[in-house]
């Protein structure tokens, strides 16, 4: 590759980079939320109010929707234990290692792939990549000895800068080019090519337009070992669909709404004096206003500046509907909904359908995941995996107390029906 081919980005990646980062912002919120610009700026804030701007949003919270969300959905996910039969793979001894110690950080294979899962709900998609140090090792048992063994790394969207697909004899599409950024700052940058047989790792100077080679070895798998996990699939191979992707923008809005009425209930509590120069005054209770003993002119008498604070309610009517709005867009009212309207039994179990698919389809895709990511595991030790991954097929929680004092007051009814 010349430098050209190194610094180059995917269509996608150039797409995509700056919702992926609002949708990063929008579920970790903190820090990184208030310095992502989301929160609108008045016109003399635009100007040269970068002071008054940053006072707004140390007094702006958060309400995190996305993270309720994306939790709640990783919860019903991981809520049992998926089942899991490796077949061939039974008695590498490898194999417990790495369920044990997935990362090489002491987090157990469940444990990753439940952060892949909200990961994967947050930016639509993930990469899971396999990889196994190079070893001289005769023997099985002598890798292990050293600590080598293959382990996995969850890959996030604005890390994955260019990729290519190639199809099969078979009609399957392959990965045949990944390339990583694994480090940057303002001196440089590190890339991690992948490609069929070989790996190569370049330190780019971006200033300079100067690059060089700090790492090349053979791919001894003759394929890259790494692994989609999606969120909600799209048309365009290799991205995915965010599950926060319009709950995003509807928290953006419900943020800037928390600000105006921040804003106007401090205005409305502490009116503005106004008052010539010459006068001595304070605002604040029991302050005392000291004029001239002199005729004034009525217009330049002090008074006091008090906006109306009737934009309170339909401020907080308009943060309780787009709230409404998010539970309906996530299937979550039920659960989450603060209502005390009671919603018909049909409404409920409908909702909860379509929660239940939405979750199930979410399992789906990590039992792909998962058997990709077992496949390349096999591939290390040659080995031809041939195990099952079973997640829950069904997330319907059923409300047992609910049920139970509605059977009993329709067998307390007056009703003599046999068939009732």
């Amino acid at each position: 590759m010349n430098y050209d081919d190194i610094v180059n980005k995917h269509e996608q990646y150039k797409k995509n980079i700056y919702r992926w980062k609002y949708y990063y912002d929008s579920y970790f919120g903190g820090a990184d939320y208030q310095q992502g610009g989301y929160l609108r700026k008045y016109l003399a804030e635009e100007n040269d109010g970068f002071n008054e701007y940053a006072k707004r949003l140390s007094s702006t919270p958060l309400d995190n929707h996305c993270r309720s969300v994306v939790d709640t959905y990783t919860s019903f996910i991981w809520r049992q234990t998926p089942q899991r039969e490796f077949g061939s793979l039974s008695e590498n001894p490898a194999l417990a290692l790495f369920l044990k110690d997935a990362d090489l950080e002491g987090r157990s294979f469940d444990a990753v792939m439940r952060e892949a899962t909200t990961l994967a709900n947050v930016y639509g998609h993930v990469l899971l990549m396999l990889d196994k140090p190079a070893s001289e090792a005769a023997t099985l048992a002598e890798e292990l000895a050293e600590g080598i063994r293959p382990y996995l790394v969850v890959i996030t969207p604005d890390n994955i800068v260019d990729w290519e697909w190639e199809r099969q004899r078979n009609g399957r599409y392959q990965i045949s080019m990944l390339k990583i950024k694994e480090y940057e700052d303002e001196e440089k940058c590190v890339y991690r090519v992948w490609e069929r047989d070989i790996v190569t790792v370049y330190e780019v100077d971006e200033d300079s337009s100067e690059y060089k080679v700090i790492e090349q070895y053979e791919n001894q798998m003759g394929h890259i070992p790494a692994s989609f996990l999606y969120g909600q699939r799209s048309h365009e191979r290799g991205i995915g669909i965010s599950q926060i992707a319009d709950i995003a923008d509807v928290q953006k809005a419900i943020y800037n709404e928390l600000s105006e009425l921040e804003q106007v209930i401090r205005i409305s509590n502490h009116p503005t004096l106004v008052m010539t120069e010459g006068v001595d005054a304070s605002a604040g209770a029991g302050s005392v206003i000291v004029i001239e003993d002199t005729d004034t002119d009525p217009s330049l008498k002090p008074y006091m500046l008090q906006p109306s604070s009737q934009s309170i309610g339909s401020i907080i009517e308009s943060v309780g509907t787009k709230i409404d709005m998010i539970d309906r867009m996530a299937n979550l009212s039920s659960m989450r909904s603060k209502s005390n309207a009671t919603a018909s039994g049909i409404s409920l179990k409908i909702e909860r359908e379509l929660l239940n698919v939405k979750l199930a389809q979410i399992a789906d895709n990590l039992e792909i995941c998962e058997e990709h990511i077992f496949a390349h595991f096999g591939h290390f030790y040659d080995v031809d995996y041939d195990g099952v991954i079973d997640y829950p097929d069904n997330f319907d929680m059923t409300d047992v107390y609910t049920e139970l004092d509605f059977l009993l007051k329709a067998s307390a009814a007056p009703v003599s029906s046999a068939q009732y």
